[in-house]
């Protein structure tokens, strides 16, 4: 049961980081109206926060378990799975809603650009601590490192098919609460 909330929670990280990718070219183009290069190269420049954030997750699950206990580890996985759902909401409520005004640069408004990128950088974070995490909880490794990572795959199909919805935001305001909503499952099932 805990691998399994592990296992939702990184659908619902993961999930959103990939589905976000593959839909941001489009996104950039149609609402910043830059060309196709620059809306190629962004994507790629928020992939390579993965070199930073998931060893930084795994740092802070490491260094909570070591000189604090599971406890610790468990509740710095909580802390950013919140962060992460709140950020997205932000994101979702604040920035996407702004007209590019004062801080923009050809067309682009920084702020959300910024916040995106803090989006990102929590995500893999939160990644490397549910890896942190999980071994702690399992005798199966290899089994629930698969299991954990092929639903986080599903979260970016659920989250590329809302992504690609009409309905305006809809793919953001279901990460956002999803990750609201782990927060609950976490401190339910593994505090």
């Amino acid at each position: 049961k805990k691998i399994l909330i592990l296992a939702l929670n990184y659908a619902f990280c993961f999930g959103f980081e990939i589905a976000l990718y593959t839909s941001l070219y489009n996104f950039i183009i149609d609402k910043y109206k830059l060309s196709y290069r620059t809306s190629y190269n962004i994507p790629i420049i928020y992939a390579i926060v993965n070199l930073i954030g998931r060893p930084l997750g795994g740092l802070l699950s490491d260094y909570n378990f070591q000189y604090n206990s599971l406890q610790k580890k468990i509740k710095s996985s909580i802390v950013i799975t919140f962060l992460l759902g709140v950020s997205i909401l932000f994101y979702t409520f604040y920035i996407l809603n702004l007209k590019c005004q004062n801080y923009c640069f050809d067309n682009i408004d920084i702020k959300a650009f910024i916040i995106l990128f803090i989006i990102i950088l929590l995500c893999n974070i939160n990644e490397g601590t549910i890896f942190g995490l999980f071994p702690h909880l399992t005798n199966n490794l290899g089994f629930s490192a698969g299991l954990i990572s092929s639903i986080g795959l599903l979260g970016s199909v659920i989250g590329n098919l809302l992504f690609d919805t009409n309905i305006k935001n809809l793919g953001l305001y279901f990460f956002g609460f999803g990750n609201i909503f782990m927060v609950l499952l976490l401190i339910i099932y593994l505090l």
